[in-house]
């Protein structure tokens, strides 16, 4: 009986974890199938003020392009394993806390949100690289790996926000639009509070994926 529940409880997390964000991303991403134009859930300043809030919730799901999409998904599902407290809610409140963030660095050090908009995973990814290095660095036998990883990732968003460019922004050819690097910045930020607010409950995983425990 209890193994059936064990694989019960497996598979409702499977379900309501990554397929639903999967299932999530592909329909918030119509238009990279000719179903509507890519306006339609990013954030833009002007639309939220008219009342379209749901622009806070879908935006970090949308990207200019496959390239885009495969690039900020797979970097936040490695995360998101990596990350590994001890409820769900708390995942979920250190996702939250760092697209939050993200949008509002964003919206105040980047005018041409205005015009351009914002999409895209990126921002919480950062914020997510910063709890999973700084969570590293507290354990001894990783302490100096995550200690680099978060200096390069600090170094990497103070240039960018100074640049106002993406780093090695050429290699990605047009394919990810135009950074709002701002986002970076607010994500590192927002993951910082959030490892501080729940770090008794932060542990580090490489194995089981983190939705499943």
């Amino acid at each position: 009986m209890k193994r059936e529940n064990d694989t019960r409880t497996v598979l409702r997390r499977l379900v309501s974890g990554p397929l639903f964000s999967a299932g999530l991303l592909l329909g918030l991403n119509g238009h990279l199938f000719g179903f509507w134009g890519i306006e339609r859930f990013l954030f833009l300043p002007a639309k939220v003020a008219e009342g379209q809030w749901w622009r806070l919730i879908t935006f970090p799901f949308v990207h200019v392009s496959w390239a885009h999409l495969l690039l900020d998904a797979s970097a936040f599902a490695v995360l998101y394993t990596a990350m590994a407290p001890a409820r769900t809610c708390q995942r979920l409140a250190v996702v939250l806390a760092c697209g939050l963030s993200s949008l509002g660095a964003a919206w105040v050090l980047s005018p041409e949100i205005q015009e351009l908009g914002l999409c895209g995973l990126s921002g919480i990814d950062h914020g997510l690289m910063a709890v999973v290095t700084l969570t590293m660095a507290k354990d001894r036998t990783t302490r100096w790996l995550g200690f680099g990883g978060f200096s390069l990732l600090a170094a990497k968003v103070v240039f960018e926000t100074v640049a106002g460019d993406a780093l090695f922004s050429n290699l990605y050819l047009g394919m990810c639009g135009i950074p709002l690097v701002a986002c970076h910045l607010g994500g590192v930020l927002g993951g910082l509070a959030a490892r501080a607010l729940f770090a008794p409950g932060f542990g580090f995983r490489t194995g089981t994926a983190a939705w499943i425990r």
